[in-house]
């Protein structure tokens, strides 16, 4: 049985004599700037390394062609069968996952910034060697790469510089979705090629890609908030791109764009399939879970496609032969159109929608108990114990970045979920104590270690190290509400920081709301729960 390690640094690799870097199906600029990235990276080490993708389809996208001639990257389509003698690297992809050919290897890498799917589960029952680096919450798999190049302490090429700025650029909407301290830190530090970024950037569609766009906007078609567009045939990475104008339509906050791959063009020997693409732009509805529940039903215990992505972009596939068996043991005689926009409303009404700075306050307090809130330990540093003071501080956070001066007054706080925040000293005298810890790493490191401090001479700090261990001076008192009794899980949209996603309370999980601040109400889950609280 595999026991997947978690990595945050390339170094313990460099002893490998061969390495295959796997790009998902149909490569964007996101998969194939980071394979390069990281083949140039072991190349420059001395290790024989190959760049692959498979798939029905090669790169034939304008931008993504001139992407590979300008930049010279090396990448291969390889056949179904391929299979490699030495690590595998995965990257903005997870091995065994359904956007990827499979190829056999005894040791396994995987570098992606998607959440993990039933992949994993199946990857813990092989005899492999298996590592991971998956960041769910970076907005591109660039970002991983480059977080990995700084611990690793590689001096990039500007080729290699450029690809990842790049690849970071389309795969947040050309910046407008950077929002992870790990994206802005990318967004900023990296060097790029401005020449070949222009070509690049206003390359995005050819004449006839273009003319596809046009013929499929004719389909357009919605329900409420969502549009469902039946596309011409068209290069897939097409579909996402129709998607990305239909959610900038007025009223429209969520898009699905699918085409019909024929078996001729796809796989003689197989169903057609029907590939598609989602987009969102608001907080209550997640791309990646949406893609998921598109190819969840089963047939003869088999999933009828794989999706997946993450919260504003995502993709899949729906065996058609397998969706049609499945129509017909529902006695549906859905069309594909008339079933996305089911499962849309299906996906709607999962769950209970709170917004934290305007729900009901009294409507859920009937179902709620006082508890008071137990030693929770935070870590602290005082600024001038990282820099000089005086110096300029830019200090990324998960809300954004917050400019300071080192002082004695200014204290630097990090949550066990590692949100960061600054305090004056008389509020952190006031209002926090020493105490012993431990400090919980499990939820920060799930949110990327480095949370970091830079000043502006450019160096860095991670805090992670640095902390010490602090508690509240007075008891903490909240309202619980179980979530089972509302009867129905709860999506948390954290209207104080305008946020674009939501945490998704579970039946077994609890509402915790601050007896004073009933806006500072949080998603706890039960073993948190009975180790932080107790009641009053």
């Amino acid at each position: 049985m595999a026991i997947i390690k978690t990595i945050d640094s390339l170094t313990g690799f460099l002893s490998r004599r061969k390495i295959t870097i796997q790009c998902h199906n149909y490569p964007d600029a996101d998969t194939i700037g980071s394979g390069f990235a990281l083949w140039q990276y072991f190349s420059d080490h001395g290790i024989d390394v190959r760049l692959v993708y498979g798939g029905s389809h090669k790169i034939a996208k304008s931008n993504l062609r001139m992407f590979v001639d300008k930049l010279h990257i090396p990448i291969e389509h390889v056949e179904d069968g391929y299979r490699t003698d030495g690590l595998l690297i995965t990257v903005d992809c997870q091995y065994l996952s359904s956007n990827i050919i499979h190829i056999e290897a005894d040791e396994v890498l995987m570098i992606d910034h998607h959440r993990q799917g039933e992949n994993i589960d199946r990857i813990r029952e092989l005899d492999i060697e298996c590592h991971s680096c998956i960041k769910e919450h970076y907005g591109s798999c660039a970002s991983v790469v480059y977080q990995l190049f700084q611990k690793s302490r590689y001096s990039m090429s500007l080729e290699v510089s450029t690809a990842l700025y790049y690849g970071l650029y389309m795969d947040t909407n050309e910046f407008s979705e950077v929002r992870h301290p790990a994206d802005r830190e990318a967004r900023d530090e990296l060097v790029f090629d401005d020449r070949i970024f222009m070509l690049l950037k206003n390359s995005n569609l050819s004449a006839e890609e273009l003319k596809q766009a046009g013929a499929s906007l004719q389909n357009f078609d919605s329900k409420g908030q969502l549009a469902v567009i039946e596309s011409v045939q068209c290069d897939p990475n097409v579909l996402g791109m129709i998607a990305d104008m239909m959610i900038r339509v007025e009223n429209i906050n969520t898009a699905i764009v699918f085409n019909r791959l024929n078996r001729d063009d796809y796989n003689p020997e197989q169903s057609d399939i029907y590939k598609f693409s989602v987009r969102t732009c608001v907080g209550e509805i997640r791309a990646n879970e949406l893609a998921e529940l598109i190819a969840a039903p089963m047939v003869d215990s088999v999933r009828i496609g794989g999706g997946g992505g993450h919260r504003l972009k995502a993709g899949g596939m729906v065996n058609v032969g397998l969706f049609e068996k499945y129509l017909r043991e529902q006695g549906s005689y859905e069309t594909f159109n008339e079933y996305l926009y089911r499962v849309f409303e299906e996906y709607s009404s999962i769950a209970r929608i709170i917004y934290s700075d305007s729900y009901d306050f009294d409507d859920l307090v009937r179902y709620a108990e006082k508890y008071e809130e137990t030693q929770y330990v935070m870590g602290y540093v005082c600024s001038t114990e990282i820099a000089e003071e005086g110096r300029p501080l830019l200090i990324r956070g998960t809300a954004g970045d917050v400019r300071e001066k080192v002082s004695p007054e200014l204290y630097i706080m990090v949550s066990c979920r590692g949100e960061v925040v600054t305090v004056s000293r008389s509020e952190f005298l006031q209002r926090y104590r020493d105490c012993e810890g431990p400090l919980n790493m499990v939820d920060f490191s799930e949110y990327d270690e480095p949370r970091i401090v830079i000043d502006q001479s450019g160096r860095k700090f991670y805090l992670k190290n640095r902390l010490h261990c602090c508690t509240f001076r007075k008891p903490q008192y909240v309202w619980v509400v179980p979530i089972e009794k509302l009867g129905t899980p709860v999506k948390l949209v954290d209207s104080k920081w305008a946020s674009s996603d939501f945490r998704f309370g579970n039946i077994t999980d609890y509402l915790v709301i601050n007896e004073k601040q009933h806006s500072e109400i949080s998603i706890v889950d039960s073993v948190r729960f009975s180790a932080i609280y107790k009641k009053v």
